[in-house]
């Protein structure tokens, strides 16, 4: 029982290694344009069958050996809107913004874009914004607009019209520099047109973290952290106790 017990202290560590990653990140994206917040799901470990005595008294008991971590889960609520440049834009709906990475196309919240020479909005990485048909959003130097989902020239042409992506589980696409891309276990995007007031031009997205209950979560996984350490220090010491005893005589 000494090692079970140590089993189960062991991996509860490192399932609260893993909640104190998680936070930690959180904490230091919370300056980040459009960045979501995790959350760190600590599951139960497997079983540990506990045979019953020889006189039958007592059942069969099925303990579980601490705690393993999960995927860290997306939070999707939205993040809190600030005034900000003219080629800022912001989602006001679930989804994220297509972009062209060196890796591929990626998924992003992030709407702090920029004009390059070319005309190509752009995030702070480089990505390019792509619209509806997955091509480049090109905008003149000045007099862009943006109207129910659609990008307009100085004289109310249409220049693009914004698509929105989705995934089935958000949680499941790989996190990237400058965004998320799918994969099997989010499944593939999707995309829909942007109507109405889904894109807000000169907002900026911010972090939808709460640094108040982040920081409470990080006392409360290192006061976690701190017991489960004791537990296995006890349990170690009372092992190697335990295996010093001399044999009891017969």
């Amino acid at each position: 029982m000494i090692d079970f017990g140590l089993s189960a202290a062991e991996s509860g560590l490192n399932g609260a290694t893993l909640q104190m990653g998680v936070v930690a990140d959180n904490l230091a994206n919370v300056g980040t344009p459009g960045f979501n917040a995790a959350e760190a799901v600590a599951l139960a470990g497997p079983g540990q069958v506990v045979q019953p005595a020889a006189n039958g008294a007592t059942q069969n008991l099925v303990i579980s050996t601490g705690q393993t971590g999960a995927a860290p889960v997306l939070t999707t609520t939205q993040g809190p809107l600030t005034p900000g440049a003219s080629t800022d834009l912001a989602l006001t709906v679930p989804g994220y913004f297509p972009v062209r990475t060196a890796n591929g196309i990626a998924l992003t919240r992030d709407g702090q874009f920029e004009r390059n020479a070319t005309g190509n909005l752009v995030t702070a990485n480089g990505g390019v914004l792509l619209d509806l048909a997955l091509k480049p959003v090109v905008v003149p130097a000045t007099g862009w607009s943006i109207s129910n989902g659609s990008v307009l020239g100085p004289a109310g042409q249409v220049l693009a019209q914004l698509g929105i992506a989705n995934v089935p589980n958000p949680s499941g696409m790989t996190r990237i520099t400058g965004g998320y891309v799918p994969g099997a276990q989010s499944g593939a995007a999707t995309y829909a047109p942007a109507l109405g007031g889904d894109v807000m031009q000169g907002y900026l997205e911010g972090a939808n973290t709460n640094p108040a209950l982040q920081m409470a979560n990080l006392v409360a996984i290192q006061g976690q952290f701190q017991l489960l350490t004791d537990v296995v220090t006890q349990a170690a010491t009372l092992s190697r106790l335990t295996a010093q005893m001399p044999p009891t005589p017969a």
